[in-house]
């Protein structure tokens, strides 16, 4: 009978120690798997500005919306603003029309609904939707 209780309770025991673990554990891990995440983007072109500065012009997909590309700009300037090097950003959802930006040929209406974002940290902190005649695309449910 002595074998028995002390069976029972080692049993008992290793459910509340597994119980434990088990729902602190998970607990623990919760803020590292919500880490914020943001859409997908390419870097067109990079370059040097003076000694320390860098600029980007990068491509994101025409189905994000305005929401999700000014996330995404302010987590780029957030990167400056931590001691990154980056000065200018500029945001476009169309390859063509980046392709195009110094084509005074390509049509401006055109350009202006791909040219999406502006933030030059040089002249200012804010980030600037500059886009034009842009339809907020329909996002999957």
């Amino acid at each position: 009978m002595k074998k028995f209780l002390i069976g029972i309770g080692v049993f008992v025991v290793f459910v509340f120690v597994f119980d434990y673990f088990y729902t602190h554990g998970s607990k623990s891990k919760e803020p590292e798997q919500k880490a914020e995440q943001f859409i997908k983007y390419s870097v067109l072109r990079q370059w040097k500005i003076g000694s320390t500065g860098i600029g980007m012009e990068i491509l994101v997909s025409p189905t994000n919306t305005k929401d999700e590309i000014m996330a995404l700009a302010g987590n780029l300037r957030k990167e400056k603003l931590r001691g990154g090097p980056l000065n200018i950003i500029f945001i476009f959802d169309s390859k063509e029309a980046w392709a195009n930006r110094d084509n005074d040929a390509y049509p401006e209406k055109t350009y202006w609904k791909h040219f999406l974002v502006e933030i030059n940290t040089q002249e200012a902190e804010e980030i600037k939707w500059v886009a034009e005649g842009r339809e907020e695309p329909q996002k999957k449910q």
